[in-house]
């Protein structure tokens, strides 16, 4: 499961702060191609590839620990359901016989 968003962390905006605003572009753009594809095509200065660098390793261990995350519920879920005589998730089912019908009408 691949998740479609990533967080960039308040201790990580000196690097950004660091750089003049054209390298921050790059670097940004860097780190989404990263997040899309693995790898990047902007040529970064030796200031700004650091910066990518260092993000990017964040990048990796938060996806790491996401997917660890995903596996143990997936493993929790499917051992509750291979339980004997569990056939479908059993939920609450609401008292139907008292619930409020809103037919009133307002003139």
């Amino acid at each position: 499961m691949e998740k479609n968003s990533f967080v960039l962390y308040d201790d990580q905006f000196e690097c950004f702060s660091l750089l003049p605003l054209e390298e921050r572009g790059k670097l940004i753009t860097a780190i989404f191609e990263y997040k899309q594809t693995g790898v990047t095509t902007q040529n970064l200065s030796e200031a700004a590839q650091m910066a990518y660098h260092l993000i990017t390793r964040q990048l990796a261990r938060d996806n790491e620990k996401y997917l660890k995350i995903c596996a143990k519920r997936k493993a929790a879920i499917e051992s509750r359901y291979a339980q004997e005589g569990t056939k479908e998730y059993k939920s609450t089912q609401v008292n139907t016989k008292d619930t409020d019908n809103d037919n009133d009408t307002d003139n």
